[in-house]
């Protein structure tokens, strides 16, 4: 199977797709595609600029913000991330439906609920928005605190039958005393 140049070019640097999709698409190997890109002398993509545009999880986030936390960028080299990121954004087909659409007008835009901060009633620890939004409004140990006043809302609850042969007012002496 052979891949046209245009096509491979066109998919793997304008549309930035990866290798594996690619051979997904034409339903071969993922070497066959190395192999075609070093015949047409096409150059592969280093790992930084395969991860451009990938989304990462939450704890990937916290990480890299670790990573950075307390070094300070000049300002050229900012003005140079900015026009590079803008760039990015501008032309990556991923981001064409929400470009240009913020605050109300952004698709994931919820009457402003996910703007306001939310903290607990009872300590005024701060909340989520769900938490704060949804349900009562009370932190996780707020919320358990609440619910355990009434002890028959407590899990190891059993209706006041205690797994003990005795009543806990039995004691050592008073067991001495029957026979």
């Amino acid at each position: 199977m052979s891949i046209d140049k245009e096509i491979l070019i066109k998919k793997y640097y304008q549309e930035r797709e990866s290798l594996r999709k690619i051979a997904k698409d034409f339903m071969i190997c993922h070497i066959t595609v190395i192999n075609v890109m070093k015949k047409y002398g096409l150059k592969r993509r280093n790992h930084s600029e395969s991860q451009i545009g990938r989304i990462c999880s939450k704890k990937t986030k916290l990480k890299m913000r670790k990573a950075k936390l307390g070094k300070t960028l000049s300002e050229e080299h900012k003005k140079k991330v900015k026009a590079s990121l803008k760039s990015f954004y501008d032309n990556h087909p991923r981001f064409a439906k929400i470009r240009n659409k913020s605050g109300k007008f952004h698709p994931m835009y919820k009457d402003g609920r996910t703007l306001k901060d939310y903290f607990c009633i009872d300590c005024g620890k701060e909340v989520t928005w769900q938490t704060g939004f949804k349900s009562t409004c009370r932190c996780q140990s707020c919320s358990r605190k609440e619910a355990f006043k009434n002890p028959e809302n407590h899990p190891n609850w059993k209706g006041g039958v205690s797994k003990l042969p005795y009543p806990f007012e039995f004691n050592d002496r008073l067991k001495r005393k029957n026979p």
